[in-house]
């Protein structure tokens, strides 16, 4: 947990950095130099999005993946003044929220408008309702001032453990908030349940990848909690041919990620590890390079 912090020595340092997002319109014209107005946004968006994390406020980080990139392609696309016409009334919501000016559910706007932004990449459902939950939390406590403390935590790999067990290269610590956690394991049992119900009644021929599509929010769940060499590999079981994947191999995959996130210890870490590195994997991966710092 980190050293609390002052609330008005907190906003010293991030007042600054968000009001730092509205220069870029100042220093280059959005309309007649859209890529210039992008870039310089783009890096303005990601140091608030490091100061505010520094405080304690996760959710910009969470944003900054989906912004970043849609603001750079959209910059050389046809359509920018429409993408600028939704992006200028958002970044003065962003101020305010930084400013503390916004409540919970306004806060929670800031991501929910995004799907109606014009070509705005689909963003998987689960993954939506994790940064909601993040931007409330983190409006709550800008409204009390409580900067600069990570909140309740979840140790998901001990740092006496981590050079065996870390699921992620470099990664000595890792905590996750309750919140996140019980979103991580409702997206779990939700596989479990699709699995179940495709074992029972498997999808016609040229149906939608359900079980894709969830594992593939998955990924990206924990890819911003900070598992990324784990997000990778569902990412990629996820991009593979449904065809690949038999009913058998996933399922016990849902179980080895259920055993670890209900219990993180060496064991339960190994076993996943294992699952992925399997024979039957639609995807091959070393489970050394996964299970070793």
């Amino acid at each position: 947990m980190m050293a609390p912090a002052r609330s008005d020595e907190a906003l010293e340092r991030l007042g600054p950095a968000a009001v730092g997002l509205l220069a870029p319109m100042l220093v280059n014209d959005p309309l007649d130099d859209p890529r210039g107005f992008a870039a310089a946004f783009v890096a303005a968006f990601e140091d608030c999005a490091t100061v505010a994390d520094s405080l304690g406020l996760r959710s910009l980080n969470y944003l900054a993946p989906l912004i970043s990139p849609y603001l750079r392609q959209q910059s050389s696309a046809a359509n920018w003044r429409r993408a600028f016409a939704k992006l200028e009334p958002w970044i003065g919501e962003m101020v305010g929220f930084c400013a503390g000016e916004l409540d919970a559910e306004q806060s929670a706007e800031l991501v929910k408008v995004l799907p109606d932004w014009p070509d705005f990449p689909q963003i998987p459902e689960r993954f939506l309702r994790l940064i909601e939950v993040r931007l409330r939390d983190d409006a709550r406590r800008l409204a009390v001032g409580a900067l600069g403390e990570r909140g309740d935590g979840f140790p998901v790999v001990d740092v006496a453990l981590a050079p065996a067990v870390s699921l992620d290269a470099g990664t000595a610590q890792l905590t996750v908030a309750r919140d996140e956690l019980g979103l991580l394991l409702e997206a779990i049992d939700g596989l479990a349940a699709q699995l179940e119900l495709e074992r029972t009644d498997p999808p016609a021929r040229g149906a939608g990848d359900t079980l894709g599509e969830q594992l593939d929010a998955l990924a990206a769940a924990l890819a911003h909690i900070g598992f990324d060499a784990l997000a990778q590999a569902l990412a990629a079981v996820a991009a593979a041919s449904a065809a690949t994947r038999s009913i058998g191999w996933p399922m016990e995959l849902v179980r080895a990620l259920r055993a670890y996130f209900d219990a993180p210890r060496p064991q339960s870490a190994r076993n996943l590890a294992n699952r992925l590195g399997a024979p039957d994997a639609p995807v091959r991966f070393d489970p050394e390079s996964l299970a070793v710092c």
